[in-house]
């Protein structure tokens, strides 16, 4: 008896269970974006959402809610991402926890754009992964992200990041693709040497430096700190050591920092046998 009476309660209340409608969770989802700093937007959220069921769609909303009434909620867990209503993964992509799910709400979410929420968390947060991705050496889920964000942004930045998941990848060509595409485009003539830099070393794995040579050699007059370091590392390889401290020594100059020039530069200074120098 009691067990049979547990089972109609249970039938009786998922059979009233609130359900929601696309368009329930499209509103859902714009009032999750226009939240933060408009309590009326907010007080609206807060009432619609007592009417949604359980599930990852409510949890992504309420994350968005408590984010607007000044919260720090943790990132929410998903096994299986849902099917999305307009707008859906711009909130998901800035909810979820890592995971496979995270990046395609941020492939999804980059794809639909700025009519959708504001694109500027969602390209810090797709940086953000892609960073992930690389120092875990996952390069297909890094190219991917890649991918998504330079589509959405053909920025100097996403195009360099696009062509060095490629180049981990061994594809040399299509590495070179978002580069010489910025390459068309207005740059001013810092970002122009930094993109011919970087494809001078995509030139370079895929056809050594005779398909190499020009690039390096332009970056070289236009100061690439990247052609620098390549040409002295040849010219080490070589036994070219007063041009590989030449080169060293000016990549330093212009940068410090660069962890390549340093070690080639202390490589160059290290005491050789007479027969062995120029």
């Amino acid at each position: 008896m009691g067990l049979t009476f547990t089972l109609l309660l249970a039938a009786a209340l998922s059979a009233s269970a609130p359900s929601l409608a696309a368009d329930d969770w499209t509103r859902i989802w714009s009032l999750c974006r226009s939240a933060s700093g408009d309590p009326a937007s907010s007080e609206a959220l807060s009432q619609l959402l007592k009417s949604a069921p359980l599930g990852v769609r409510l949890d992504v909303a309420k994350f968005h809610l408590s984010v607007a009434n000044g919260g720090t909620p943790g990132p929410v867990p998903c096994q299986g991402l849902p099917e999305l209503s307009s707008g859906g993964a711009w909130a998901f992509c800035l909810a979820l926890e890592d995971g496979e799910e995270l990046d395609s709400s941020l492939v999804q979410a980059l794809a639909e754009g700025p009519e959708f929420g504001d694109m500027r968390p969602v390209l810090q947060r797709g940086y953000e992964r892609f960073l992930s991705h690389t120092d875990s050496a996952s390069a297909a889920e890094a190219v991917a992200l890649a991918e998504a964000l330079h589509d959405r942004a053909r920025a100097v930045w996403t195009g360099m990041n696009l062509a060095i998941a490629r180049t981990r990848l061994g594809a040399y060509e299509a590495a070179s693709l978002p580069l010489r595409g910025l390459l068309q485009g207005d740059l001013n003539a810092s970002d122009r040497v930094t993109i011919k830099s970087r494809l001078s070393l995509v030139y370079l794995g895929s056809g050594g430096l005779l398909r190499a040579r020009g690039q390096l050699g332009a970056g070289l007059t236009e100061g690439a700190g990247d052609s620098r370091i390549v040409l002295g590392l040849i010219a080490l390889e070589r036994a070219r050591w007063d041009r590989s401290k030449a080169l060293f020594r000016s990549a330093l100059a212009g940068d410090p920092s660069q962890a390549w020039a340093g070690r080639g530069w202390g490589l160059s200074m290290v005491p050789r046998p007479r027969s062995l120098t120029q």
